[in-house]
């Protein structure tokens, strides 16, 4: 059986210093079975409740930067506390997770753990924390600054310049709020983008 020790030495090349004990403990206390993953596009995290005599299960894509692969933990986290106080009763991100989110997260806070954009990111997402990190467009913003290997947003792409996105070519357009008009080269249809969305170049 792997000891809480152990579980340490495996997280920190993933997490901010000092913080890989604070999820060990989380996954001793809950009986986690925690499994790092390949990237998935669909995804940054995953949480499955126990089933037919299996324990809680959660997976976080081991390519994200550290203070993303924290926050999206946590996220994770958050549902598995939902679950064990509530079942399956809760809106996935209704109010109790949104209230386990903010309890989870705040030991973090105060220990100069996460730099100042994505601190100040956090403190703003969390007044109402959305179904995914990406759902707020500055706490995007700013955990990509700290990315490994830097990827192209739709914010990136200079107006009417051409890119790929989902496989299928567009021309970007004007901007609305957090999103852009975007013509696809083959339709001529317009879909409204977000300005995150990853993308690459023609």
């Amino acid at each position: 059986m792997i000891t809480e020790r152990d579980l340490v030495y495996k997280l920190e090349p993933y997490l901010p210093p000092h913080t890989a004990p604070d999820i060990a403990r989380l996954i001793v206390k809950y009986n986690v079975r925690f499994r790092i993953t390949m990237p998935r596009n669909s995804v940054y995290g995953d949480y499955m409740h126990p089933h037919k005599g299996d324990t809680h299960r959660i997976t976080v894509n081991g390519n994200l930067n550290a203070f993303a692969f924290l926050v999206t933990t946590i996220h994770e986290f958050a549902h598995l506390v939902v679950w064990t106080k509530h079942g399956n009763y809760p809106k996935p991100h209704g109010e109790e997770w949104k209230y386990e989110y903010k309890v989870l997260m705040q030991p973090f806070f105060g220990r100069h753990i996460f730099p100042m954009d994505v601190e100040k990111a956090l403190h703003k997402y969390m007044h109402d924390p959305g179904a995914s990190s990406c759902s707020d467009t500055d706490l995007m913003l700013a955990l990509r600054n700290y990315d490994r290997i830097k990827k192209l947003v739709l914010e990136d792409v200079p107006e009417h310049g051409h890119f790929f996105f989902q496989e299928r070519e567009f021309v970007k357009g004007r901007k609305l709020r957090t999103r852009y008009e975007c013509r696809e080269v083959s339709t001529n249809i317009i879909y409204l983008i977000g300005q995150t969305a990853e993308i690459t170049l023609s």
